[in-house]
C-alpha cells in the first residue's frame, strides 16, 4: 500500500526501545507531492522495525497521508489525532488494545476533537484487541478495515460506515456473526475463528466474497440469503451432505465453491453431484470446471437419465452392444467406407444397393467383429433431429440449433441420396420443414430488403 525510501530497514533484534526522533522520521519519509494545500511535502511515512514506544513528535507532520508503523511496541497512537489528511494507517505487530483510539485532544480554534476523520484503510493485525470498541462511528469514510490475527469475539459499529467494504476478521475468537449487518460490505474474511453457524448471518446485499474457512460449520443454512455471492470458501469444516448445496441453486452468481477438508467430499462420485447441482460453477475446491464435467454431471446424475437412455436405444439400437473394449470399431459405422482402414474398393457410379443393404464392399470383411451400418441405421442415426420427443428430454434446443440441425441433415441425406440413390422419409420431413418454415423467412427477407431500398431511392428523389 505504500512505498518506502529506506522505510523497511530492519533494527536489530534486541535493541531497546526508541523514541521517535527527527533523524528517524526523516529516513522514512517518502513520496514527496502535493499537499491539500498545494504545498509541496512528504505525503509517506514508513518506519517498521525500529522497536517504537513514543511517537509524540509525528503529530507536527499534519500533511501526511499514509502512515505505516508496523512492527513496533506501540500502545498509544494519541499523536496521530492531528493528522487531518491522514488516509492510510498501518499499525500491525504492535501492543494496541483499543481500535483507532486517538485520546481527547481538542482543536483550540473550533473547540471540536482533532481526529482523522478522512481514514480509507485501516490495519489493526496481530494487536491485542478484544472488539471493535465505541470509535468506528467517527471514521464513517473507511473502506478497508483488517483486525485479523486478535482476539475479538463480538462486533458492533459496522453499520456506521457507510463505505466499508472490505472487512478481514480471520484468526480472532468469532462464534456469533448477527451482528455483522453493514449493507454495503462485499468482502468478508471469518476464516480460522469459532463459528458453528451462518443462519443468524444477516442479509448483506453487495457480498460477493466470503471466507468462513476452518471453523466448524455443520449446515450451510442462512448463505442463500446472499444473492450477489460470487465466491464462497468454506474448506475445512463439517459439512457432511451434499444434499445441502440445493440452498445454493438459486445464488445465480456463484462461480468459485471451496469445500475441501470437509466430510463431504467422501461422498460418491462427489465432484458430478456438486456440479450437478450447481452447474454455474467454474471453479470448485481449487481446480477449475471444464464443460465437458458439467455435461458428463448432468447426463450421469439427472432424474430423467433413464428415460433418456431407452430413447437412446429405441432410437440407436446396436449401441447397446457397445462395450468399453469395442465403443472405436462402433464409432467406426459412421465412418465414410472410402477411408477405412482396409478398405480400397472404390464406389461406383452405377452402384444400385437397396436401402437394406450394408453400405461396404467385402473388403471390410479384414475388420473382424465390424457390423456395417445401412441406410436404416442412418435414419435412426439422425431422427433425433426431428423427433419432438428426443427434443423435449434432451432439453430442448433453440430456433437456431433446430435450424442448423435440419440443414445437416439434409446435406446427409442429400450425400446418401446421390450415393446410393436412396429417397428417405426423412428428407422429405426436412424438404417439407424447409418450405414451411424456412423458405417463407427467405422470401419476406427478399421482399423487405427491395422495400427498404425503393424507400430509399424514393426519398434521394
Amino acid at each position: 500500500m505504500i512505498s518506502s525510501r529506506g522505510g523497511s530497514a530492519r533494527g536489530a533484534a534486541n535493541a531497546e526501545p526508541m523514541t521517535l526522533d527527527e533523524d528517524i522520521i526523516e529516513s522514512g519519509l517518502c513520496n514527496l507531492g502535493k499537499s491539500p494545500l498545494l504545498s509541496h511535502t512528504f505525503l509517506n511515512v514508513v518506519l517498521q522495525n525500529r522497536k517504537l514506544v513514543d511517537i509524540s513528535i509525528l503529530g507536527s507532520y499534519i500533511h501526511l497521508q499514509n502512515v505505516d508503523l508496523s512492527y513496533n511496541r506501540l500502545t498509544d497512537i494519541s499523536a496521530l489525532a492531528s493528522l487531518s489528511f491522514l488516509r492510510t494507517l498501518v499499525l500491525a505487530h504492535n501492543n494496541l488494545s483499543v481500535l483507532l483510539d486517538f485520546g481527547n485532544k481538542v482543536n483550540p480554534l473550533t473547540q471540536t476533537q482533532l481526529l482523522p476523520t478522512a481514514l480509507h484503510y485501516i490495519d489493526y493485525s496481530h494487536n491485542q484487541l478484544v472488539n471493535l470498541g465505541s470509535n468506528l462511528h467517527s471514521h464513517k469514510y473507511i473502506q478497508h478495515i483488517n483486525v485479523s490475527h486478535n482476539s475479538i469475539a463480538t462486533f458492533s459499529g459496522l453499520y456506521s460506515l457507510q463505505y466499508l467494504a472490505t472487512f478481514d476478521a480471520q484468526h480472532n475468537q468469532i462464534k456469533d456473526v448477527s451482528t455483522i449487518n453493514n449493507p454495503r460490505l462485499s468482502q468478508l474474511n471469518l476464516s480460522f475463528n469459532q463459528i458453528s453457524d451462518l443462519s443468524n448471518l444477516k442479509y448483506l446485499p453487495f457480498l460477493r466474497h466470503l471466507d468462513v474457512s476452518s471453523n466448524k460449520i455443520n449446515n450451510l443454512n442462512g448463505l442463500q440469503k446472499q444473492k450477489l455471492l460470487v465466491t464462497l470458501r468454506m474448506a475445512d469444516n463439517l459439512v457432511a451432505e451434499v444434499e445441502q448445496l440445493i440452498n445454493f441453486f438459486y445464488l445465480e452468481h456463484l462461480r468459485e465453491l471451496d469445500l475441501s477438508g470437509n466430510p463431504v467430499q467422501n461422498t460418491p462420485d462427489y465432484r458430478q453431484k456438486v456440479l450437478y447441482i450447481l452447474p454455474r460453477l467454474v471453479r470448485l475446491d481449487g481446480v477449475d470446471v471444464t464443460a465437458e464435467e458439467v455435461v458428463f454431471a448432468a447426463n450421469m446424475h439427472s432424474e430423467d437419465r433413464a428415460e433418456r437412455e431407452g430413447i437412446l436405444l429405441q432410437y440407436l439400437p446396436f449401441l447397446e452392444e457397445s462395450t468399453p473394449d469395442n465403443v472405436n470399431v462402433h464409432m467406426d459405422r459412421f465412418t465414410p467406407i472410402e477411408s477405412r482402414p482396409g478398405t480400397t474398393d472404390e464406389l461406383s457410379d452405377d452402384d444400385t444397393r437397396g436401402p437394406d443393404q450394408p453400405l461396404a464392399h467385402t473388403s471390410a470383411a479384414a475388420q473382424p467383429g465390424l457390423k456395417l451400418v445401412t441406410i436404416p441405421e442412418i435414419e435412426a442415426a439422425l431422427r433425433p433431429l426431428v423427433c419432438p420427443l428426443v427434443h423435449d428430454v434432451y432439453g430442448g434446443r433453440t430456433a437456431r440449433e433446430i435450424t442448423r440441425a435440419i440443414k445437416e441433415g439434409k446435406a446427409a441425406m442429400a450425400q446418401a441420396q446421390a450415393r446410393h440413390g436412396v429417397q428417405s422419409k426423412y428428407q422429405h420431413e426436412f424438404l417439407k420443414f424447409d418450405r414451411k418454415v424456412l423458405a417463407p423467412k427467405r422470401f419476406w427477407g427478399v421482399i423487405g430488403q427491395r422495400i427498404t431500398l425503393i424507400t430509399f431511392i424514393t426519398l434521394l428523389r
